[in-house]
């Protein structure tokens, strides 16, 4: 009676860890969504368990492939999509990872104000900008008035390949071109330097005239005839 019993209960043991193990066998991979973002500049994870909602045994055994290569010289992908898939037991499912840029471009270093000449322009490659991709810079300048002085407000314009912008208002001072005091000095010194050329020819006049007077003194015996 009692071989019978333990003979039972092994069949019983037997028989849970064939359940067991076909159990775990037969599992099958589950995917957290169907699709996943990553914004642009971010490296692609590779962890399964951030794809796969499995236990961390049954995960160990799962590859993970991603059809897609990064940037040259970047840690990250192109902007698009790209298929992920996870491989285990010869079974495999697919993903998607969509790479996708929704960050706007920075200005560094803007300042408050820009000096502007009368009747000039604001110099806008001037700024500088910060973004991952290329940007495009221009300005609304509509209520600057460049031919008079004042204070006025304009906005500069940043936006990126993905068509993210970013605006900031700045005031633009129109005021008169300042004159280079050298060349008033330059001025000064040519006017100083005529002038003493010209008492310089008076002075040399006057010496000859009074050279003229000293000779006619010196013939006193000389007749004047008068007609």
């Amino acid at each position: 009676m009692k071989n019978v019993l333990k003979r039972h209960r092994s069949k019983i043991m037997i028989i849970l860890l064939s359940s067991i193990l076909l159990g775990c066998s037969q599992e099958k991979m589950i995917l957290k969504k169907e699709k996943f973002v990553v914004e642009y500049g971010q490296s692609i994870s590779t962890k399964v368990s951030d794809y796969l909602d499995n236990k961390d045994n049954f995960l160990k055994d799962v590859k993970m492939t991603v059809d897609g290569q990064n940037e040259e010289g970047k840690t990250y992908l192109s902007i698009g999509q790209y298929k992920v898939s996870f491989t285990r037991n010869q079974k495999t499912v697919e993903t998607t990872v969509e790479i996708v840029d929704t960050t706007a471009p920075e200005f560094k270093d803007l300042k408050e104000s820009y000096k502007v000449n009368l009747n000039g322009k604001l110099d806008i490659t001037q700024l500088k900008v910060t973004d991952l991709s290329k940007v495009t810079l221009s300005i609304d300048d509509s209520k600057v008035n460049y031919s008079k002085s004042g204070i006025y407000t304009a906005n500069v314009i940043a936006k990126d390949e993905s068509g993210n912008e970013t605006r900031k208002d700045i005031k633009i001072v129109v005021e008169e071109k300042k004159k280079d005091p050298g060349s008033s000095s330059q001025s000064s010194q040519s006017n100083n330097s005529s002038k003493g050329s010209s008492s310089k020819n008076k002075s040399k006049s006057n010496s000859s005239s009074s050279s003229s007077s000293k000779i006619d003194e010196s013939q006193p015996d000389k007749k004047i005839l008068l007609s």
